[in-house]
């Protein structure tokens, strides 16, 4: 649907908002998943997001998580998937193909500033991947990625990420 100039567009990802009433002050937003995108954001004193393009987020719609990654409870799981583990620190490498601009970056490089148990990200742009380091203690990896998928970031986890190939071969000759 191409918006015209009568129609109100969400504040959070651009589509054209069908219900008028979902809006706080002059922001409006097309779903509750959208704004509460932009609360969390408020919240977390993370606003600059919208400064660095217009309209940067993704469409929340479809946001319902129900029992979709349960599978990130089994401990057994959580250990393949994860790059590095102590008693204090874990460390996952996650793809994000959401990932498309410099408000995406902006975002996932701050998710400290939402969960203090979360300690960095950092965002690999050109391969759409952030890795996460966080208190294993204070946060399960299923809150990590039910987080991202909140914010409109869900990671691809597939089954051939379980089974992560690492090339020991080094070249020894010099």
């Amino acid at each position: 649907m191409i918006a015209t100039e009568e129609d109100i567009l969400c504040y959070h990802c651009g589509e054209i908002c069908d219900a008028k009433n979902i809006c706080i002050a002059d922001k409006y937003f097309c779903c509750v998943g959208c704004k509460l995108v932009y609360e969390l954001l408020a919240q977390n004193n993370l606003c600059q997001y919208y400064d660095i393009e217009k309209n940067p987020g993704i469409n929340r719609k479809e946001s319902a998580l129900g029992k979709r990654f349960d599978f990130l409870d089994d401990n057994t799981l959580i250990s393949k998937l994860l790059d590095f583990q102590n008693e204090e620190y874990a460390k996952i490498t996650l793809f994000v193909p959401q990932i498309h601009c410099s408000s995406c970056i902006y975002l996932l490089e701050r998710l400290h500033k939402i969960n203090d148990a979360i300690i960095n990200t950092t965002v690999d742009f050109p391969k759409r991947k952030a890795s996460i380091t966080f208190l294993h203690q204070k946060i399960s990896l299923r809150t990590i990625v039910e987080l991202l998928t909140n914010i409109g970031y869900e990671p691809k986890i597939s089954l051939n990420d379980l089974e992560k190939i690492h090339d020991r071969r080094y070249e020894r000759s010099l």
